[in-house]
């Protein structure tokens, strides 16, 4: 009989012992080894098991460690919905058996959403699931079935230092590219606001559409103001802010690497065809190439021409993370 209880700090060791190198975040980067991959997953486990917010339970048959679920509650996405936010960011199934799976899986889903009902009046739910993880196709079908709804699949891209090294950044006589100021924020939220109608935010059939477009404008405008990410540079066109692009830098000291993330990027609807994006990603890589070790950066999946971009840069595509969500509420039935 398969026992379901909370994760303790303690057993936080025993977890990383029964993954695989699926299982572990950055595995796809094959530089990094199997030691540098556990050893940050331990550290990370640790930091979210410490989060007040975080719920964890690990499910059990006698001394034997089936699967985990680890989830956080997001503070930034529930204070803009004005609503409770909760994202999964862990769900390992430690099992070869489709039927033993799905059982394990909608039983840690089960006591996760049990104790979010019990708390909360209401929850919105998330989860990106890695499409290289172990039994990915079966977990795909159990959060289906737990009633789970796929938003898209975000497809994520990379290069490394040498490669963005040796970019040449091509130049653009028609925009002006430069680093963002304070006194652009105003100007690139107003751009983030009304550009992303298909965000993972619009596409959620349970969140607002006018909150989802607030927080994307608020987003923006803090990256600036507030030091949200590295860098952002601007493109301008007669003093006028008409695209946008940002990026992230983290040292990883498991790993002895500094690791960019290509954050959010948009161009004015009026201002397409002129090469804004490319330009702006031109950028962006030289930025990396002199301050990271390697970057990614993510798409969705029907976004063609920023993958058809990305692939004639040379950069190899590296995972797809399909994108679910759920509403809980107490009036409502668990499936």
């Amino acid at each position: 009989m398969i026992e379901y209880r909370k994760v303790v700090l303690e057993e936080i060791d025993a977890i990383i012992k029964s993954c695989s190198r699926s299982h572990f975040e950055y595995q796809e980067h094959r530089s990094l080894s199997i030691e540098q991959l556990s050893k940050y997953a331990k550290n990370s486990l640790d930091s979210l098991i410490a989060k007040s917010s975080t719920l964890a339970y690990s499910a059990h048959d006698n001394d034997v460690l089936l699967g985990i679920i680890f989830a956080s509650k997001n503070e930034f996405d529930s204070e803009m919905f004005d609503l409770c936010c909760y994202q999964i960011s862990k769900l390992f199934i430690f099992s070869e058996d489709a039927s033993h799976i799905n059982e394990i899986g909608t039983g840690l889903l089960d006591k996760l959403e049990t104790e979010l009902r019990d708390t909360y009046d209401e929850v919105h739910v998330s989860m990106g699931l890695n499409n290289n993880i172990q039994n990915m196709d079966v977990i795909f079908n159990t959060l289906a079935a737990s009633n789970y709804y796929y938003l898209h699949t975000l497809l994520t891209f990379s290069s490394n230092k040498t490669e963005n090294n040796n970019l040449i950044v091509e130049p653009n006589n028609k925009v002006i590219i430069r680093e963002a100021t304070d006194n652009d924020a105003l100007q690139v939220a107003s751009i983030a606001k009304k550009s992303f109608k298909y965000s993972r935010f619009h596409l959620d059939p349970f969140l607002d559409n006018e909150k989802s477009s607030n927080l994307l404008e608020n987003s923006a405008k803090n990256s600036i103001l507030n030091g949200y990410v590295d860098v952002m540079y601007v493109a301008e066109v007669d003093s006028k802010i008409i695209g946008y692009y940002s990026c992230k830098k983290r040292f990883i000291k498991e790993f002895d690497k500094t690791i960019a993330t290509a954050s959010i990027s948009a161009v004015d609807s009026d201002y397409r065809g002129l090469g804004v994006f490319g330009t702006l990603n031109d950028n962006i890589i030289a930025w990396c190439g002199e301050f990271a070790d390697f970057l990614e950066m993510g798409t969705y999946l029907a976004n063609y021409p920023v993958h058809k971009t990305w692939i004639n840069k040379g950069f190899k595509l590296v995972r797809g993370t399909h994108q679910f969500s759920k509403l809980l509420n107490k009036s409502t039935p668990k499936k």
